[in-house]
């Protein structure tokens, strides 16, 4: 309303001015609109009343230029509102088809979800029906299994009961067998041991000797074993290999430099006395085994080449049995092993005559077994030659003018006497008097004298007579030496090699 100062008129273009400015306000807009219509009817009002002269101011043309436009303006917004009202109608229109639609969708949603949910529901009781048929299928094929697993577990039973009982019938049988065979290798054995000895009866393997022989081979027999049973350790002990080839190289080189002069023998012989003394217990012990050894292998060297080469060996062992007592037992027991004829011993084959294995290795043959398992044994020839080497180092041992203890003239006549006594004429005891008598003879001669002229005079009468009686054509030659020996007085020389020179002059000459 317009207020008490201000006129009808002026508040009425107030009104219209506002009014155009808040044409955005819809609410406003209407309100002042009404206000204004209002306004204008009680301006006309007063216009056709007392009016001052104030409010005649304003013109007709000019209020009806104003609510002209605001008349236009009226128009124009209730265009606007009819517009608004269409557009406002159109959604609706749209809001309502697209609910209509909506709703049609969600029905149709529903429809299909509903078909959805009816399709899962058959196809659920399909696979439903679709597995228990399968498990009902699967059952039935399981119990067909079982009762066919049933029926093979019957049927390896019944198969293994049998191959058990097949079993037991063939252990049984197996056993019958083996109790036979066990009863026919009994029979069998009992008969080999008859036939056995019936053969022993027939085939006995005599050992000939005379119980002074037997002794004497076991004293020598004895020390070499306790030489063997103390080096056995010392021979496996791996630590002491180095020692031990030393040892071989410095006997082996020695043995192979003595010669048949006095210088060389007493050279060599102060060599490996003083190589002894520097060793110790085991290694000494070694030491000397190793000596004997090597001079035993001199035998088939070079003795049976050149017989006089037994002097000087048989001088150097001597000095080294001076020093070492023990040695020349030691020696001495690989002699009889190699050659039982130098304790002397021999073995009588059967009672006809014949030789088998047994005899041969039991003389020390070499006996050798082939690759087709036939036996290969030395022949004669060979043997008597190495027997006579073995003599001949046992003889020049015997025989030295400083003998050792127990090693001298003494032993040599109780050889000689047990070889006449002890065992019979044959060409191998004949080899080993003719032998032994070669290098000892004369040594013996000049102790004896007498005695030993009885005693050729024995080998003469009996020895030779009871060799030719054996009718062995390989013993001629042994008994012709033998006879020439004694006819010709030969014991009365020093034998080829006794003397030995002081030293070796073609080698002084030579320098």
């Amino acid at each position: 309303m317009p207020s008490e100062r201000e006129p009808t008129g002026h508040f009425a273009i107030r009104l219209l001015d506002e009014a155009s400015s808040d044409s955005d306000s819809e609410v406003s807009y209407d309100y002042k609109r009404v206000q204004m219509a209002t306004v204008l009817q009680q301006y006309a009002w007063d216009m056709s009343g007392d009016s001052s002269d104030e409010e005649s101011c304003f013109s007709d043309s000019k209020i009806h230029q104003r609510v002209a436009s605001l008349e236009q303006d009226m128009a124009n917004i209730q265009q606007e509102e009819m517009e608004a009202l269409r557009s406002s109608q159109s959604r609706v229109d749209s809001l309502q088809t697209f609910l209509t639609k909506d709703s049609m969708t969600k029905s149709r949603s529903e429809q299909v979800l509903q078909a959805i949910r009816q399709q899962h529901q058959a196809a659920y009781l399909r696979d439903q029906a679709a597995v228990q048929a399968v498990e009902q299928e699967m059952e039935m094929k399981m119990k067909a299994k079982r009762a066919e697993e049933e029926k093979k577990k019957q049927k390896e039973e019944a198969e293994r009961q049998r191959q058990e009982e097949e079993q037991k019938r063939r252990q049984a049988a197996e056993e019958e067998r083996l109790q036979e065979l066990k009863k026919q290798e009994e029979r069998r054995v009992q008969e080999q041991k008859e036939l056995e000895e019936k053969e022993k009866e027939a085939y006995r393997l005599v050992q000939i000797s005379e119980p002074d022989a037997t002794a004497y081979r076991q004293r020598q027999a004895a020390v070499l074993q306790e030489y063997n049973t103390s080096l056995k350790a010392f021979c496996e002990d791996a630590s002491m290999k180095d020692a031990r080839r030393g040892i071989k190289k410095f006997v082996t080189l020695s043995v192979q430099q003595i010669s048949a002069t006095q210088e060389q023998v007493n050279k060599k012989s102060n060599s490996l006395l003083h190589f002894l003394s520097e060793q110790h217990d085991l290694q000494r012990k070694f030491s000397l085994v190793t000596l004997a050894s090597k001079m035993l292998s001199q035998c088939e060297v070079q003795i049976t080449r050149l017989h006089s080469f037994a002097f000087p060996l048989g001088e150097v062992s001597v000095s080294i049995g001076r020093q070492y007592p023990e040695f020349l037992n030691i020696l001495v027991g690989m002699l009889h092993n190699e050659c039982p004829l130098s304790i002397p011993l021999v073995f009588r084959p059967g009672h006809k005559g014949s030789k088998d294995v047994k005899y041969f290795r039991a003389m020390r043959f070499r006996v050798e077994t082939t690759e087709a398992s036939s036996v290969s044994v030395e022949n004669e020839e060979e043997y008597v030659g190495r027997l006579q080497g073995y003599i001949r180092l046992y003889a020049a041992i015997l025989q030295n003018d400083s003998p050792a203890k127990d090693f001298g003239m003494s032993e040599a006549w109780s050889y000689v006497a047990l070889l006449l006594n002890g065992i019979p004429s044959s060409r191998y005891s004949a080899s080993a008097l003719d032998a032994f008598l070669s290098i000892a003879g004369f040594k013996m001669y000049t102790r004896f004298r007498r005695q030993f002229e009885k005693l050729l005079a024995y080998v003469t009468a009996y020895f030779l007579q009871d060799l030719k009686d054996t009718n062995d054509p390989d013993a001629n030659a042994v008994a012709a030496r033998l006879e020439s020996y004694i006819q010709s007085k030969v014991f009365l020389q020093p034998p080829e090699g006794r003397s030995m020179p002081v030293r070796d002059e073609s080698s002084y000459s030579r320098a």
